[in-house]
Order: structure tokens, then sequence, then C-alpha cells
């Protein structure tokens, strides 16, 4: 009888795998508890495929940073300033919950100084730059920055601290206070 052909690794999706795991325990526990071990096991891999795919531990990290905030980049670009706020609460709300975005992180990788420059670029680029050239005025990058601390304080208080307010309300009347509080933000004076 002969035997099976070894099963073949499908390197894309073992890549991702580390990305969502890497994602996942930097959120849960921050860059100086998370290990390439801790990583490969949660995938079932073995710990020299990190370096093989990655380089190092430091590059994977790096990596899942950087691959979290796309989705609010795009969102900032395409949709009609007065959607801005409800669109922005809900990709950070949904990230943070899956451990999936950038903001999902900032609470465990604020203790690595190469994550935190990529975090404080990308909200630059996004916020700064991004939202803030759609919102015009001389004070447009502070205010965009603004509704991005809002947003985010709102993630980590409801998904990291366990608010118990923030955790029981439903998204529609979060979204109503955070629009409320943006339109401020959104006007140029």
């Amino acid at each position: 009888m002969a035997q099976p052909a070894p099963r073949r690794r499908d390197a894309a999706a073992t890549r991702e795998a580390l990305l969502q795991a890497a994602r996942h325990l930097l959120a849960e526990r921050g860059a100086t508890q998370t290990t390439t071990r801790d990583i490969a096991a949660e995938v079932g891999v073995n710990q020299a495929l990190i370096n093989r795919y990655f380089g190092s531990k430091e590059s994977l990290f790096v990596e899942a940073v950087r691959g979290g905030g796309a989705s609010v980049s795009e969102l900032i670009a395409t949709s009609p300033i007065e959607h801005l706020p409800e669109g922005i609460l809900r990709e950070v709300l949904d990230a943070s919950a899956s451990g999936r975005g950038s903001s999902a992180l900032l609470a465990g990788v604020v203790n690595n100084d190469t994550i935190t420059e990529i975090i404080r670029e990308m909200v630059e680029d996004t916020f700064t730059r991004g939202l803030g050239d759609r919102l015009g005025g001389d004070d447009a990058g502070l205010r965009a920055e603004l509704l991005n601390a809002l947003v985010v304080g709102i993630a980590v208080m409801r998904e990291k601290i366990g608010s118990q307010a923030l955790r029981a309300a439903d998204f529609d009347d979060l979204a109503k206070y955070v629009r409320r509080m943006a339109v401020p933000l959104l006007a140029d004076d």
C-alpha cells in the first residue's frame, strides 16, 4: 500500500496565521510578554517558521501592527465626512474586539519603541494627514487626532479595561454619542 504524499504547507496561509496570532497575543499580553514560542504554538507550527517568514520577532511584530490599520484608512478616504465618526467607531470596536487592528494593540505594544513609532506613523498618516486634509483648516490635524483619541479611548475602556457602562452599551447608543461629540471636531471653524 502506497503511503500518502506528505501534506504541503500553505506558506501564505501559515504566514497570515502567524500574523493573526501575533496580533492576538500582542493585544492580550503586550510586546514584552509575547514570545515567538507562544505565537508558533497558537498556530501549531515550529517556531523556526517565524524567522523563515519574517526574519525576526520584531519584524513579525512590525508587520502585524502595520497590517492593522488599512480598513480605517480606506474608510477615511472614501466615506462622507458626516458618516466618519460612526464608521471609525465601528471599525475600531470590531478590530479591538477581534484583536486584529492596530488600536487593539495599543495598550499592549506601547512598551516597544519600534512598534510605538510605527503606530504613531499610522496615526499621522491616517488621521493627522489623511482625515486632516479632508477636514481643512489650521487645526485640522489636531481635530482629526482628537476624533481618533475619542474612538480609541472608547475601545480601550470597553475592551481592555472592561468599563461596565461601555461594555453594556450597544453600538447604536455609542455611535449616537460619538456623533454628538464629533460634530465640533468635523466642523472647520
